[in-house]
């Protein structure tokens, strides 16, 4: 019996690694260790978001975790499309930051995803942890669909909540890198010039 108890186990531990990991975009919060990274500068206006363009190299757009006893190579990915959280995390990034992006405005924001990557490091040799870069291209639209301003924000991160296991560090992570980059685009002096923001106070509270 003991012998079927032990397989039992074995067969559900890598079965449990044989599907995909997906990332649920609705419920991730920043790494711990890397909140202070984020400033969440405030600032006063009102700003719509628009669509941001999935343009990353197709061999970018895999992603894979480790997972499992064995650390077995398995897909990870996102709960939505790249295009749609990002769009999402902008939207409610600028908002968390004073914006008003559900209002009505003269202009809104446009982009284009150039890189969007999330790995984990588990070579054996150093403590597991999770990685993410991103870069994309941003552009501010007035209301006659003119190109008013063109910018460039790019964030990575690497850590773990979990140094047993940093899979559940990956939206962490790639959450990480989303506000850093918001937080980017918010403090660009010719983006707030542009829309006339007005500057407020500043915090780190999330």
């Amino acid at each position: 019996m003991k012998q079927i108890c032990l397989y039992i186990t074995f067969v559900i531990q890598v079965g449990c690694a044989t599907g995909k990991e997906v990332i649920k975009s609705d419920s991730i919060q920043p790494l711990n260790s890397l909140k202070y990274l984020i400033s969440n500068v405030q600032v006063r206006g009102a700003l719509l978001v628009g669509k941001f363009r999935d343009d990353r190299p197709t061999d970018e757009r895999n992603w894979v975790a480790y997972t499992g006893m064995f650390n077995q190579e398995t897909p990870l990915e996102l709960d939505v499309s790249v295009s749609d959280f990002v769009q999402k995390r902008i939207q409610a990034g600028l908002q968390r930051r004073g914006i008003d992006v559900l209002g009505s405005s003269r202009f809104i924001l446009m982009g284009s995803i150039k890189k969007l990557k999330v790995w984990e490091n588990t070579n054996g040799w150093t403590p597991e942890s999770s990685g993410c870069v991103l870069e994309l291209d941003f552009f501010i639209f007035n209301s006659d669909r003119r190109l008013i301003y063109k910018g460039m924000a790019s964030a990575m991160a690497t850590g773990v909540n979990n140094i047993l296991d940093t899979t559940d560090s990956n939206g962490p992570v790639l959450e990480t890198c989303m506000q850093i980059a918001v937080d980017k685009i918010v403090d660009d002096s010719q983006f707030k010039a542009v829309l006339e923001f007005r500057s407020a106070s500043s915090s780190h509270t999330l």
